[in-house]
């Protein structure tokens, strides 16, 4: 019996091999943006790859310098399709809880990406402050601190874009100096317990350092878009004459109102006659006709 390998027309053999080879050899895109809110969510590395599947793995913290655990997969979150994964059975086990996601493709795997929290208390809350050269790190406070003391600290991981990142462990904030200008630098901070990491790295948070006339340029636009709520707070508070206060505190008597008497309506006489004037007079009383022949007199 004779065996003859088939493939299709146009193409040789070499290059059938070499592309199987090129895909045995290229590494699998791990998950991106891995990170924790209500869930545990992450983004394909591979967008046309939808046959890749994924595991989230966690890890509990043991407060003990001496005791470590073992990585162990999420129930319900073994090789599957979906990009996000419910942790609440894993959560009850522990206040802090590591988490990690990698991906799978056939004998494929991708390195695993630690999962960062949006708001957790065992991840760092901090604020970044650049400056011309320099970058300061504002930790919150540590709760840590009140069982650990000195024994609970920052790991913080900070780096130029298209540069390995460096780390360094310290008590408080940190003032990281000799910085590039006009750079965009991205700072990640972890709680350390005995100098070993704990708890949930923090989101990543990046700046760009300024120039001298960059922080300028910054400080007029806080100026400019805070300009109404400055204005009000320079602003001296009103306060009224001594002159006023003492006119006020006078008691209110109001001015004696004119009374205006209602006018009497008469009918309008269009032409008197000597008979109506008699009439008149003779109907008038006393008082009335003696004060006109004294007008009379007068006259």
């Amino acid at each position: 019996m004779k065996l003859r390998l088939l493939y299709p027309s146009g193409l040789s053999l070499t290059v059938i091999l070499m592309s199987i080879s090129q895909v045995m050899s290229d590494e699998l895109a791990p998950p991106q943006d891995v990170h924790v809110d209500s869930a545990l969510r992450w983004r394909r590395g591979n967008e046309h790859l939808h046959h890749v599947k994924y595991t989230a793995m966690y890890l509990i913290f043991v407060l003990s310098p001496t005791h470590s655990e073992e990585w162990q997969e999420v129930p319900g979150c073994v090789q599957t399709e979906l990009t996000f994964c419910n942790i609440s059975s894993v959560l009850k086990l522990s206040d802090c809880v590591m988490l990690r996601v990698y991906a799978l493709d056939g004998w494929r795997k991708s390195a695993a990406v630690q999962a960062y929290s949006y708001d957790n208390p065992c991840s760092p809350v901090f604020t970044l402050s650049p400056r011309p050269g320099s970058l300061t790190v504002y930790m919150r406070n540590n709760s840590l601190f009140y069982k650990y003391a000195d024994n609970a600290g920052y790991l913080i991981s900070y780096s130029r874009d298209g540069h390995a990142p460096q780390e360094t462990v310290t008590l408080s904030s940190l003032i990281i100096e000799d910085l590039d200008v006009e750079e965009r630098y991205c700072v990640e901070v972890q709680y350390t317990l005995y100098l070993q990491p704990y708890g949930y790295p923090s989101q990543p948070q990046c700046v760009v350092i300024p120039t001298s006339a960059g922080v300028i340029l910054w400080i007029a636009f806080v100026v400019v878009k805070n300009y109404e709520k400055m204005k009000r707070c320079l602003q001296p508070p009103v306060r009224m004459p001594p002159h006023l206060k003492e006119f006020l505190k006078r008691p209110c008597s109001l001015p004696p109102q004119t009374v205006s008497h209602r006018e009497d309506c008469f009918d309008h006489i269009s032409i008197i006659s000597p008979q109506d004037d008699e009439l008149e007079e003779s109907s008038l009383p006393s008082q009335v006709l003696l004060s006109s022949e004294n007008l009379g007199k007068a006259a």
